[in-house]
């Protein structure tokens, strides 16, 4: 006899899963292994058909929080240049630690608008490990663009 109770049904299915959770796991992925292409029509079929409604839905995400829609984008760009390794969002908010929350060069305080930068940048082949990475106001990083950082020090007078 099924259970019309909603909330019993819950705790029943949820017992269940824990009781099993290893093998729905290991049915899961093979039923997915073996229907991958199905998959992937279904996904983009979903996207094409939902696709007004996926942009609003992104715009409001992006807009909540943008931070990690520009981490994503800067990590395919370093992906795209060929460069070697990543950072996480721990790393960023260890380097914003670091530097006091407080511009790299100009030293203003950092609010969310803060700006990722690589010191060397990747297009002079620096790296997109968490030690070429400093958080910079956006006017530093838009000024900045992709110098040698001892040529834009020297450029904002922090250099000699």
């Amino acid at each position: 006899m099924p259970i019309t109770d909603p909330e019993r049904k819950r705790a029943t299915d949820a017992a269940y899963y824990r009781a099993n959770a290893e093998k729905i796991r290991r049915r899961s992925a093979d039923y997915y292994a073996q229907h991958r292409e199905k998959g992937r029509e279904d996904r983009r079929n979903y996207r094409l058909n939902n696709l007004n409604r996926l942009r609003q839905y992104d715009a409001e995400r992006y807009e909540a929080d943008p931070q990690p829609w520009k981490r994503r984008a800067a990590l395919r760009k370093a992906r795209k240049r060929g460069a070697e390794g990543s950072y996480t969002a721990a790393d960023i908010r260890r380097i914003q630690k670091q530097q006091r929350g407080r511009c790299a060069y100009c030293k203003t305080k950092l609010g969310p608008d803060r700006h990722i930068d690589h010191i060397v940048p990747l297009s002079k082949g620096g790296s997109n490990w968490p030690a070429n990475i400093q958080l910079l106001c956006e006017r530093c990083n838009l000024s900045k663009h992709a110098a040698d950082p001892l040529v834009y020090a020297r450029r904002i007078g922090r250099l000699l």
